[in-house]
């Protein structure tokens, strides 16, 4: 087994919260505890390019970050901040980093995304919900909103997309139509 030098970007203070794998294992995305994000190129290990996924918002760390199936998107969810619900998930463009699009109206810290195969569906799980919305519609109305009593710290979906899995102290899984 090789090792990968990751250079330090960050201060034990502001120190790594997620990572996410490129589909095509060529990046890694690096979510940390002030809300940034950091790419770096693999296997080099080299620093490609940094931006803030919550300047606006002091202390709402990256606590989770995926890549899109196609690669082209990476999307970030924080932790919520007293005073400032919006945007707790965002989607980017990995080419420059700019934003797309912000959901809001999660009850807590967002605990893991994920997207479904085809591309079109994002999963979000939090402190108290499972929420999915098809990605390209500009809305906050979530497709499925689901409370989950013990909070959801994981999602999948199945290889064709058409079923998704959380956690609720026990597994459960949604057939989507």
């Amino acid at each position: 087994m090789e090792n990968i030098r990751i250079p330090p970007v960050a201060t034990h203070q502001d120190g790594p919260m997620s990572v996410a794998f490129s589909p095509n294992g060529k990046s890694l995305a690096v979510g940390t505890r002030s809300g940034k994000v950091h790419y770096f190129d693999l296997p080099s290990g080299s620093l490609r390019q940094s931006f803030a996924a919550y300047p606006e918002v002091f202390g709402a760390g990256c606590a989770s970050v995926t890549f899109s199936p196609d690669g082209r998107f990476l999307v970030t969810g924080r932790r919520p901040v007293k005073g400032a619900d919006i945007g707790l998930i965002r989607v980017w463009r990995v080419s420059d980093g700019k934003m797309l699009i912000a959901y809001s109206g999660t009850i807590g810290s967002i605990r893991t995304l994920s997207w479904n195969p085809k591309n079109d569906i994002l999963a979000a799980g939090d402190d108290a919900s499972l929420r999915l919305w098809k990605v390209g519609e500009n809305t906050q109305t979530p497709v499925l909103m689901q409370k989950i009593s013990h909070g959801s710290y994981c999602t999948a979906f199945s290889a064709e997309g058409m079923l998704a899995a959380t956690d609720n102290s026990k597994v459960v899984i949604y057939k989507l139509q």
